[in-house]
């Protein structure tokens, strides 16, 4: 995959997609497709439902085919934009934005460029998959629980839609208050700018989902970053498809497995959508169907409710745990823990690696088993201060090593509390009602020889891997910025090279970016790759490795050329 500051994860349209990527007419084009993917969300019938909240997602993505089936009921309207007098009439800085707007070409119009619909198809496949969601559980009433704001952030001139201007998209979604930014794309390092934007979401209550990423690697901004609910992707199996982003910041996974999405090219053509994309606009979908029927649950509570109920995949995936998040989100549970809480004590899964416990005046239930399951450092455990402004809570935390008290009269730094094991009880004290999180610490053996990013500007060091006689980590991804004088350029030579071919690389960027337009060249194999030199006086390396075969490793020399 090509590495953009901002980028959709690209949806390779094999053979068998685009047999499903057609037109068809009648009953057959609703019969004719599978909603697996759809079912493993358990989202109930709510056809009944009395809740009048009507839930605003603003996606921000390529285009969208806003005349498609799947779209055209959901759409927003902007009530304080007056269509087609060219005046900023709410004066939000943008004109005519009456149903969303074209962050890149500056305009209103949201479609795809025309004969490039199999190009900008993206933002079409996110937004139908939210409104089905809700059409599954609201049927002929889902546009009255769901409105969607289309934000195009990719410029009509482009061959390829690559999100480009996402955070100016979701700069200007926030200009409009939603419930939810939808961002199923990632890449890049944040910059003060963009971390700024998503933390003025945060402040102003609007919650944004992100994708980890389709890389094999970690997981990429904004997904990373700690106020956006991340999400990864899983196959039919329930096990994390190979090219998906996996880390502590996940927070759910799923499916990204043949997921029923409308396509851009035609108002009734319908594809099978796959990859992180796909798992983004999933939990999107049901996140806001939970906000629709709980207009007064604080985003707090929301994701501690789904964290509570969602069914842990740690034993279909042994080698990530603690870095999948709670598993996969159950609307039907988490919408009966939201409307009767002493239901907790029977929701409990002991398996959660990344969850809660609850208590309530009116629930027996006054003990909590975590049991892990695995080896890990431990767990942080916080208790939930949002409720009241002076909250009173006592629990009583130990294993077979320590025992330790949390309570609301002794409060730990930051708030946070530490037991070791990969197993623990609490038992509550409590006379009020309250909430204990809690979140696994795992062992990260991809910081053992290298980690983060090392700024060097004197000339001669030698560079490596840091593993020496032994194979580099799994999962390693390390950075090296190597500047020289002003005038000058870099010239590197390898002197030893031995990765897993075209899986763990040794990147070359010109500059400090990992932008497509600066990739110098990408090493990986057992030859010794040729000399090469910069185009200025700076370069980053960044070395990347999968979770299969580790070799051992790699070093190189550089010094200064005019």
């Amino acid at each position: 995959m090509k590495i953009n500051i901002y980028y959709v994860e690209k949806l390779l349209l094999s053979g068998a997609a685009f047999l499903f990527a057609m037109v068809l007419s009648g009953q057959e084009r609703v019969e004719h497709f599978s909603f697996a993917a759809y079912d493993q969300l358990a989202i109930p019938s709510l056809i009944e439902s009395n809740h009048s909240k009507k839930v605003v997602v603003a996606i921000v993505d390529d285009a969208f085919n806003l005349h498609h089936e799947l779209l055209s009921p959901f759409i927003y309207v902007n009530s304080k934009e007056i269509a087609g007098n060219n005046v900023d009439d709410d004066r939000n800085g943008y004109i005519d934005d009456v149903s969303g707007f074209d962050i890149s070409d500056l305009d209103n119009n949201v479609l795809p460029p025309e004969g490039l619909e199999n190009e900008f198809y993206h933002g079409t496949m996110v937004a139908s998959i939210i409104s089905t969601c809700f059409t599954r559980a609201y049927g002929k009433n889902a546009s009255k629980h769901l409105s969607i704001i289309p934000i195009k952030t990719v410029t009509d001139t482009e061959s390829k839609s690559y999100v480009k201007d996402g955070y100016k998209g979701v700069e200007y979604a926030i200009s409009l208050n939603p419930d939810v930014i939808c961002c199923a794309w990632s890449g890049g390092e944040l910059t003060r700018d963009q971390k700024a934007i998503l933390n003025l979401a945060s402040e102003k209550g609007i919650q944004i989902i992100g994708s980890a990423g389709n890389n094999y690697r970690k997981v990429l901004n904004p997904a990373k970053h700690n106020s956006v609910i991340g999400i990864t992707a899983i196959d039919g199996n329930q096990r994390l498809i190979a090219t998906s982003n996996y880390g502590k910041e996940i927070d759910f996974t799923c499916s990204g497995d043949s997921v029923r999405a409308g396509h851009a090219s035609n108002i009734r053509a319908f594809f099978y959508a796959d990859g992180t994309s796909a798992a983004v606009a999933l939990f999107a979908g049901v996140y806001g169907i939970a906000l629709a029927e709980n207009e007064d649950a604080s985003r707090n509570d929301l994701l501690a409710a789904f964290k509570y109920t969602s069914t842990p995949i740690n034993r279909q995936n042994p080698s990530f745990g603690g870095s999948l998040g709670s598993g996969i989100p159950c609307l039907k549970k988490c919408l009966l823990l939201l409307d009767s809480p002493n239901e907790a004590e029977h929701l409990y899964n002991n398996e959660q690696l990344d969850g809660s416990m609850y208590y309530t005046k009116k629930m027996s239930k006054k003990k909590y088993n975590v049991m892990a399951g695995s080896s890990f450092y431990g767990f942080e455990l916080e208790p939930d201060l949002s409720k009241a402004k002076k909250p009173k809570y006592r629990w009583l935390v130990s294993n077979s090593d320590t025992s330790f008290e949390i309570s609301s009269k002794e409060k730990s730094r930051d708030n946070v509390y530490v037991i070791n094991g990969s197993s623990f009880e609490v038992e509550t004290k409590s006379k009020k009602s309250s909430r204990l999180d809690y979140k696994v610490i795992v062992l990260d053996s991809a910081k053992l020889y290298c980690t983060g990013t090392k700024y060097i500007n004197a000339e001669g060091i030698e560079i490596s891997d840091g593993s020496r006689e032994f194979n580099y980590s799994n999962r390693c991804e390390c950075k090296w910025v190597i500047t020289a004088p002003i005038g000058k350029r870099i010239k590197i030579e390898f002197v030893e090279m031995n990765t897993e071919p075209n899986r763990d690389f040794v990147w070359v960027f010109n500059g400090r970016k990992t932008l497509q337009p600066n990739v110098l060249a990408k090493f990986s194999g057992h030859n010794k790759p040729p000399i090469i030199t910069s185009i200025s006086n700076e370069i980053l390396l960044w070395f990347l490795t999968d979770d299969k075969i580790t070799s051992n490793g790699w070093k190189l020399k550089y010094s200064w050329v005019d």
